[in-house]
């Protein structure tokens, strides 16, 4: 297993605890503690408003039904699961080599699509999303690395 796929792994915790947050802040049952730090991106002049972004009444926080918090909650637990398959089938490992990548790739560009979204639409962002957004560009970068190095380690060949 290449260790990128194993960090890729471990973000994917990070990233479904911050997606966990986010939901339960969309579905109303906590207040985020966004903005009220006066933080180093308030003093840069960045608008912090969670509410706007990914509140209960947020207008982008939803894609039909689902929260992007759920659709986020559902991307890391996937990532999660199919990088630990490969330890319990060691047969998917190549699949899963080139599967999760793939997939990386696919959410980083949901969450660039999202990222743009705050900036240029909703003109503010929600903190906790740009914490998402920042684990999703070190795996996407991990995942380029793996699709642009493949392994240097032969496999051993079949005796006939």
């Amino acid at each position: 297993m290449k260790w990128q796929l194993r960090f890729i792994q471990a973000l994917s915790v990070a990233g479904l605890v911050v997606a966990f947050y986010l939901y339960l802040f969309h579905d109303g049952q906590i207040l985020p503690a966004c903005g009220s730090s006066g933080g180093f991106l308030q003093r840069q002049g960045v608008p912090l408003d969670c509410f706007n972004v990914s509140g209960p009444t947020a207008e982008y926080a939803a894609i039909g039904p689902f929260s992007i918090a759920t659709i986020g909650m559902i991307g890391y637990a996937g990532l999660f699961l199919l990088v630990w398959s490969s330890d319990l089938l060691p047969s998917l490992q190549r699949i899963v080599t080139k599967v999760v990548p793939i997939l990386v790739i696919i959410g980083f560009l949901f969450t660039a699509w999202l990222t743009w979204l705050e900036a240029a639409e909703i003109g503010a962002y929600c903190l906790y999303c740009l914490y998402s957004a920042a684990i999703m560009t070190v795996m996407f970068v991990l995942a380029v690395w793996v699709l642009v190095r493949p392994s240097t380690v032969k496999l051993p060949r079949q005796i006939a």
